[in-house]
């Protein structure tokens, strides 16, 4: 006789793990990449929508914590149990080797350590490269680099460098200080 919760179990797709529909992993990591440019109108539009419409101020507060974070513990969940966000998962395999890949990490994630070791010492940054560095896709990069040179996971670096810019535009809705801890 068969079990009957086997068709509670989620069906895993080859190479893809569980996702609820084709290209979900991308899709969702291109909305997330594409909503810190436009952080401003998106919590406009939940504090007019969700989060003013909460009265009781310890649930608000709640609220607008766990809100930003779900996509985040969507792509956690999915990944730890599903592996559905491995690079094999992405489709980035089919396009760059885990060798080059890895490289490639490694390599931005160290330039990422010695420019904060340079800044530390009080070494000057060039123009171009300030700039550089101040976009946010380059700071994805650096930060998903650092983030692997310290786990060796690709995946986990990812949510890493997506958790950080949660916090920053969505949790502390762009508001920063100059310095991280004071």
């Amino acid at each position: 006789m068969e079990n009957s919760n086997t068709n509670l179990t989620p069906k895993l797709n080859p190479n893809i793990g569980w996702v609820p529909f084709p290209y979900f992993q991308q899709t969702l990591i291109i909305i997330l990449l594409l909503s810190y440019s436009n952080y401003k109108k998106i919590n406009e539009i939940l504090d007019k929508n969700v989060y003013d419409k909460i009265k009781n101020k310890k649930l608000k507060d709640f609220i607008e914590l766990i809100l930003p974070l779900m996509p985040i513990f969507i792509i956690f969940y999915l990944d730890i149990n599903y592996s559905s966000f491995s690079m094999i998962s992405l489709g980035v395999n089919n396009y760059i080797s885990n060798k080059t890949l890895n490289s490639f990490l490694k390599v931005i994630g160290g330039y990422c350590l010695i420019q904060v070791a340079a800044q530390d010492v009080g070494l000057k940054t060039g123009v171009t490269q300030s700039d550089i560095v101040k976009s946010p896709i380059f700071q994805f990069f650096m930060y998903t680099g650092v983030g692997y040179a310290l786990t060796q996971d690709r995946s986990m670096a990812i949510i890493a460098s997506l958790l950080y810019f949660q916090m920053k535009f969505f949790i502390s809705r762009g508001i920063t200080k100059d310095v991280c801890f004071d």
